[in-house]
């Protein structure tokens, strides 16, 4: 394949925690006017802010207010704002800025993303690499260009409260047809959600610039969710990316069934913050537990009709996880490597997997002994990585995947070391 020149960003790619400036110049708050700027925060939270130096400043009132200002590109600028500080400072809320009805395509300055392998080769001037990779779903196809600079900044970032343009994306329908901005908004939502999934935490499509005919018509300032650069336990492996690929549309084609939707969307949100770093084992697991409720209600009572709801409710969290379980083709034994959780099995006579878990997790919640989840070393952290397998793979069952998966035991395994889902091995 012929290398092609790599997609430009609208905004420069800047170093990692550098906030990303949108506008400098003059500007109305609250009916104070004087010279200001509104750049992406990209330190801690991914907000979009403003400030304004005006002798009125001592007529700012705290709370909502509006920003107004004409944008060099997009003409006349008034979005809702709010102000933190009578000095001049606040937040700008969620808005679309321009006029336009009707989009072609979109640049997107994506945050956090990994490489993914193999990728398509690029050249410029100054050589040639292989950091093009592409996928399609839903109806969208999505071109990723990492930024050549990509692992130093990474390494930069890594371990620290910053964020990073990492790839410039470009978001355009499969068939090539226009779009309305409120279709590009919720596509590129699926996109974090689909990506983010895959990846056991948050990236974000932080700015996405719209084009019609060639003009810059359109932006989206809103904040996204995005955790910090770090690494990860999940299930993919970014350097399969034909698999990836395989997944992204599989999900990005059941989050466009009407019917399917939010099923999709509600769990895999529950797997995202089940996996974040900054909780507690125990309110993980909780999480976790609660993701795998919500699939079994929506699975057997609304979907399915397997159920009433009273029948539902008086079944145990155990035996909906089992039979989740057992319909995608998942083992329900305890894992060889999880000795603390097959010990309890054995000790409190336990079925198996599910009602091992589930014994620990209501210990945590209803406990006799408040220590005595505590007394079994790595129980507490064996039951998260349980927990989070059991609803990665029913995820992964649910869009139809069948590809590989990195499983999160032993803790030693390589992170690309990958095992056929094992409702494809049963197929075989």
């Amino acid at each position: 394949m012929t290398p092609e020149q790599p997609l430009e960003p609208v905004y420069p790619f800047g170093a990692p925690g550098a906030d990303l400036l949108l506008y400098a110049g003059e500007m109305t708050v609250g009916g104070s006017g004087g010279t200001g700027q509104v750049w992406l925060q990209m330190t801690g939270d991914v907000d979009f802010r403003w400030e304004l130096e005006s002798d009125e400043q001592r007529k700012l009132q705290l709370g909502p207010s509006r920003l107004m200002f004409v944008h060099p590109k997009l003409g006349h600028v008034n979005v809702p704002v709010h102000t933190s500080s009578t000095a001049g400072r606040g937040l700008v809320l969620s808005s679309s800025i321009g006029s336009a009805s009707s989009l072609d395509k979109v640049v997107v300055h994506w945050l956090n993303v990994p490489k993914a392998y193999p990728a398509d080769a690029l050249e410029t001037p100054d050589g040639t690499w292989a950091d093009r990779w592409t996928a399609s779903g839903g109806g969208w196809s999505c071109v990723f260009d990492a930024r050549r600079d990509h692992a130093g900044v990474v390494s930069e970032a890594k371990g620290r409260p910053f964020h990073v343009v990492t790839h410039v994306g470009l978001l355009r329908r499969s068939a090539g047809q226009a779009f309305s901005p409120d279709e590009a908004v919720d596509g590129l939502y699926s996109w974090q959600v689909a990506l983010s999934v895959a990846l056991g935490r948050w990236v974000a499509p932080a700015l996405a610039v719209g084009f019609a005919d060639g003009k810059r018509v359109w932006e989206l300032w809103s904040p996204w969710r995005c955790d910090v650069m770090r690494g990860s336990q999940a299930w993919s492996d970014f350097h399969r990316s034909d698999e990836l690929r395989a997944f992204l549309a599989l999900f990005l084609s059941a989050w466009n069934d009407p019917n399917r939707r939010d099923r999709v969307r509600h769990f895999a949100h529950h797997l995202i913050e089940s996996n974040e770093h900054a909780m507690t084992l125990e309110a993980r697991i909780m999480l976790a537990g609660a993701a795998l409720e919500y699939l079994a209600w929506v699975k057997f009572v609304l979907d399915e009709t397997r159920r009433s709801p009273d029948e539902q409710r008086k079944r145990s969290a155990a035996e909906n996880l089992r039979e989740l379980l057992e319909d995608a083709g998942i083992p329900v034994d305890v894992p060889a490597d999880l000795t603390a959780i097959e010990r309890i099995r054995v000790e409190k006579r336990r079925q198996d997997g599910p009602e091992a878990v589930t014994w620990v997790r209501n210990r945590l919640v209803h406990p006799k002994d408040a220590s005595e989840p505590y007394q079994l070393e790595h129980l507490v952290l064996e039951t998260w990585q349980l927990l989070m397998q059991y609803g990665e793979l029913l995820l992964l069952h649910e869009v139809g995947y069948s590809g590989s998966y990195c499983p999160r035991f032993p803790s030693g395994r390589g992170v690309h070391d990958t095992v056929p889902v094992p409702w494809f091995r049963a197929a075989d």
